[in-house]
């Protein structure tokens, strides 16, 4: 496994490197953002880490999204959900404490290299068929990519389909408690999460229920429910 990572302050390149080593990633560093995507198409990449001013600020996050859904842990100072609204999974400021990046890290590659039983299905949303391991959506309007976040938020509420959804739940539950994932991270994700959901033509919406949380309705007309059937999932309507 390997890591590609975008720091220019050497004390830092060293702590990024050791903590990669102990999680079993090799890391390569690399200069400037240009390298960055260009080291994307040279092998087998699990994650990738990069300062938030050396790659650019939220405008160089979001092109580094558009070139891949890699997870993506940003380090540095700067506003948080700016970074998450950009494309960013985890923001890390600095300094930072080697277990925090460590922990960040490991629920980064959690979607990157655990493959559940879940993750090796097909969730057919309405008209929208969602794949969790290869975090897109997919409809006739085409393919449209969710940041690992928000392909966790999708896979927590659809697999609790018609059920509230707390905060607390959704920061546990999908997220795996780490720091950075707060309230205001949960709502700038389904906040995310509804503008993708509506661009791919999905009949299903997700729902906030005041002071409970969030319900994922997959058709509020006609009331639908999620079905097992061999390696997929589908949604078959209610008798």
């Amino acid at each position: 496994m390997s890591a590609v990572i975008l720091d220019q302050e050497p004390d830092y390149r060293e702590v990024v490197a050791l903590i990669c080593r102990r999680l079993g990633l090799l890391p390569t560093f690399v200069a400037d953002r240009t390298l960055l995507l260009e080291a994307l198409g040279e092998g087998e990449t699990h994650l990738l880490i990069t300062d938030s001013e050396a790659v650019g600020g939220a405008e160089g996050i979001a092109e580094l999204r558009r070139e891949t859904d890699l997870p993506l842990i940003v380090l540095g100072g700067g506003p948080t959900e700016r970074y998450l609204e950009a494309g960013a999974d985890y923001h890390v400021p600095k300094p930072f404490a080697p277990g925090l990046l460590r922990t960040t890290a490991q629920a980064a590659l959690r979607r990157s290299v655990a493959v559940t039983p879940m993750a090796r299905s097909r969730m057919v949303l309405g008209r929208v068929v969602f794949e969790p391991s290869r975090r897109r959506l997919s409809s006739e309007r085409g393919r449209l990519s969710l940041t690992s976040r928000e392909a966790d938020l999708l896979e927590f509420l659809a697999t609790h389909t018609g059920q509230v959804i707390s905060r607390a739940q959704i920061i546990e539950g999908a997220w795996g408690g780490v720091a950075e994932a707060t309230d205001a991270a949960v709502v700038s994700s389904v906040y995310r999460l509804r503008r993708k959901l509506v661009e791919a033509g999905a009949t299903v919406r997700i729902a906030t229920m005041p002071g409970q949380g969030y319900r994922l309705l997959l058709d509020a007309g006609a009331g639908r429910e999620l079905m097992p059937a061999g390696d997929a999932t589908v949604v078959l309507p209610r008798s």
